[in-house]
Order: structure tokens, then C-alpha cells, then sequence
């Protein structure tokens, strides 16, 4: 009886901690997703006023931004909440104005699904529209490269009221070039145009929103925020791409700790059978460690053996359960059994990070050095001399 206990001790840690390593992997490989996910629409930096909502472009000296090392680019932009009509359909949405550098820094191109990433022609300005704005509007863009849909913006006039003689809004009608696919609140939120086009439509002079910086390979963000903000002054906010989506990874970290101490809950839960394997062996072979006292064993010789009896059942198990989460984890990266959603044939992402291996081997270390101790610190008290 207690070599069965025993045995379902070892299958049952096992398991647990064949499910901390997959869940902390799969957890690595969704958090990098959603990382990556949101950071490929952002600028590693981005600059904006201190003061209002837009400034005079001229304000900074772009001469002294391209002399701080790691820039590789830089954008103006200009954001600006719009409406959307496309027949009888009308939509909220937000109008980038932008140059032709942040369209490289995006990755538009690689971004559109159908169409082109173009933002301007020999003809004009074009836009290319997120694929979830462009399904609110029951548009699409045709196959044939000839032809273009088209939408018509309504954007607000800062300087202008609305009254029976004027009105707050300018309206413009501009082609589609195509359909970007970023992610869900990129998707249903953003077009682009070119920045000139932003300007005309908004009655703007040289006024911008912000600056997007991409930087080079290697660089450190942190370091170059420091060196931009050195020489813009207090007049500007200067913030890294963490800082600017500084709430989704704080939420992944609070997340991943709260699923990191569910599962130790449930990995101390796995060793109530090695408790009462240990219980029920001691309490079988009390005579007999009576006897051990007798002829002089300590009870730290007797503590040490039932030590080691919990910790070879702990450490066969975490060995156990170690080998098998990560079997599972490699299998499910090089086949793919496993998908994000029914209709998604994106395979469920898998990450490996070293850390995760150090704490949970910290963590069933520790709770199984004690699952062991303190009950055989209990027993020993009670039953011997």
C-alpha cells in the first residue's frame, strides 16, 4: 500500500510540474505574440509635446535628433481622430498623416492583405486602411490594380464652430490603395495617408503630433530616450515603445505571476499524497525507530532518512515531470497539433525562457523540502522518545 502512495506521489508531482512547464511556455509564446503584436505599428520611440496637443515641426532640430547615436529613421506624424463614409455606412477612425520612412519603419508593405501599402501616386494621395475599418464600411479592394474604392473623410477643423453658416468639418474623398492587418485595435482604428495630404485636409500649417523613432539593431531604447530627451529639454515627452504600451506588459507580468502561484497551489496539492506516504511509513516502522533510539541512533539520523525518502520521491518526480513537460512543449513546436482557435491555423505559440526553468525548480524545491520536513518534524514529536 504505501509503495502504491508512493508511486501516485511521484506521478501525481510529476504531473504538476509537467504543467507548470507547459503552461509558463505557452505563456512565453502568447505574451511574445501579443508583445509583438502591438510594438509592430509602434515607433521604438516616440516624441510629442509637453504642452498641447500638436506643435510647430520646426521646433525640433532634426539635425541634433540624427546625431544621437542608435536612430536609424525618423517620421512626423499627425494623428487625428476622423469619420469614415463609404455609401451609407459612416465609422469613427483615426487618420495618421505620415512620410514615407514610417512606412518602412512599420512594415506596411509586409502588413497588407489585399492591395498595396502606396500612400501616393502620380495622381494624388492614397490610403491604405486597416482591414477591420474597411469591414465596418462593407468595402474591399478590388482585384484589379486599375481600379480603386473610395471613402470619403470627414475631419474636424480645430479653429472652426459649428453654426448655420460654417462648418466644423472638412471633407475630402481619397482612393484606397489597400488593406493592413496589424492586430484587432490597429485594425478597427487606423488609416494612413501621406502627411501633406493630413495637413491639407486639417487645414494644418506645419504642425505635427508626434515623431517616431526607429532605431538600430542592438541599440538601447532606454539609452537613446535619455540622449533625445538631453536635447529636446522639457518641452517634449519622449518615451520608449514600452513605455508607451507600458500597461499590456505590466498586465502580462501580473498575469504570469498569478498563474505561476495558481500552479504552485496546485503542485502543493500534489504532494498531500507524498505527505501521507510519508505518514504512513513512519507511523508503520515506529517500533522499530524506538528501537534505533535505544541503541543510540539521533533523532537527527532518523529525521535525515525520512528527509531523504520525501526528497528522492519530490526529485523523481520534478525530474519526471520536468522531462515530460518540455517533450510536450518541443513535440507541439515541431508538429503543431495544437491551434490558437478552431478557424486559426496559427499553431499555439511555444517560448522556452531559462528563468522559467530556474523558479520552478525553486518552487518545487523549496515546497518539497518542506512537505517533507515539517511533517516528519510532527511525527517524530509525537511518536518517539
Amino acid at each position: 500500500m504505501i509503495n502504491l502512495i508512493s508511486s501516485i506521489s511521484v506521478f501525481g508531482i510529476a504531473i504538476s510540474t509537467a504543467a507548470m512547464v507547459i503552461v509558463m511556455s505557452a505563456f512565453n509564446g502568447i505574451e511574445e505574440m501579443v508583445v509583438s503584436l502591438y510594438s509592430e505599428f509602434e515607433p521604438d520611440i516616440r516624441i510629442y509635446s509637453a504642452q498641447g496637443k500638436t506643435f510647430d515641426a520646426d521646433q525640433i532640430n532634426y539635425d541634433e535628433l540624427n546625431s544621437v547615436d542608435g536612430i536609424e529613421s525618423y517620421s512626423k506624424i499627425i494623428e487625428e481622430i476622423t469619420i469614415l463614409k463609404h455609401e451609407d455606412k459612416w465609422v469613427n477612425s483615426t487618420m495618421l498623416g505620415v512620410e514615407e520612412s514610417f512606412v518602412k519603419m512599420t512594415n506596411l508593405e509586409k502588413k497588407v492583405i489585399t492591395g498595396s501599402g502606396t500612400i501616393e501616386d502620380n495622381y494624388g494621395a492614397m490610403a491604405v486602411i486597416g482591414a477591420g475599418l474597411l469591414e465596418k464600411l462593407e468595402g474591399f479592394i478590388p482585384e484589379d490594380p486599375n481600379q480603386f474604392e473610395s471613402v470619403n473623410i470627414y475631419a474636424p477643423l480645430r479653429d472652426k464652430k459649428a453654426s448655420m453658416t460654417s462648418k466644423p468639418f472638412s471633407i475630402k474623398r481619397i482612393e484606397l490603395s489597400g488593406r493592413f492587418s496589424y492586430n484587432k485595435d490597429v485594425d478597427f482604428k487606423y488609416f494612413v495617408v501621406p502627411i501633406w495630404y493630413a495637413r491639407e485636409i486639417l487645414e494644418y500649417k506645419n504642425d505635427i503630433t508626434w515623431v517616431g523613432v526607429e532605431l538600430k539593431e542592438g541599440a538601447e531604447p532606454e539609452t537613446v530616450r535619455d540622449q533625445i530627451r538631453a536635447k529636446l529639454g522639457d518641452d517634449f515627452i519622449v518615451k520608449t515603445q514600452y513605455e508607451q504600451n507600458e500597461l499590456i506588459y505590466k498586465t502580462s507580468q501580473t498575469e504570469r505571476w498569478i498563474t505561476l502561484l495558481v500552479l504552485g497551489f496546485i503542485f502543493i496539492l500534489s504532494t498531500f499524497n507524498m505527505i501521507a506516504s510519508l505518514s504512513m511509513l513512519f507511523l508503520e516502522k515506529v517500533g522499530d525507530l524506538n528501537t534505533i533510539q535505544s541503541f543510540g541512533g539521533s533523532k537527527a539520523m532518523i529525521r535525515n532518512i525520512f528527509l531523504k525518502e520525501g526528497l528522492l520521491i519530490n526529485g523523481l518526480g520534478v525530474i519526471i515531470g520536468v522531462i515530460l513537460g518540455y517533450l510536450i512543449c518541443i513535440l507541439q513546436m515541431k508538429f503543431e497539433f495544437v491551434s490558437l482557435d478552431e478557424t486559426s491555423q496559427e499553431p499555439f505559440p511555444i517560448k522556452f525562457l531559462a528563468r522559467d526553468g530556474f523558479i520552478i525548480m525553486a518552487i518545487v524545491g523549496i515546497i518539497g523540502f518542506l512537505s517533507s520536513f515539517i511533517p516528519v518534524k510532527y511525527l517524530m514529536k509525537k511518536h518517539l522518545n
